[in-house]
């Protein structure tokens, strides 16, 4: 996915169990509070983009982050509350 695509989606709790659901059956996976620190250190280096994430699948992401996700896997999702 390239980096300027849409990065956040906004869920009310009444949709939220069919969204995720969805999200599931459509390939992405949705990292745990430990995997998303893991991811976050490898993609941002020094405040930057770490240029050996790009172009890379989802499944190659999380595994320089030493995550193991399906290798399916199309998307990362990092679930944050405001």
């Amino acid at each position: 996915m390239i980096c300027a695509s849409e990065q956040s989606v906004i869920v009310i709790d009444e949709i939220y169990d069919k969204v995720k659901e969805e999200f599931i059956k459509r390939g992405c996976y949705f990292l745990r509070d430990q995997e998303i620190e893991k991811v976050r250190k490898t993609i941002i280096i020094n405040g930057a983009l770490n240029s050996k994430i790009v172009g890379q699948s989802a499944y190659k992401i999380a595994s320089l982050a030493g995550v193991t996700v399906p290798e399916a896997t199309k998307i990362l999702i990092g679930e944050v509350e405001s």
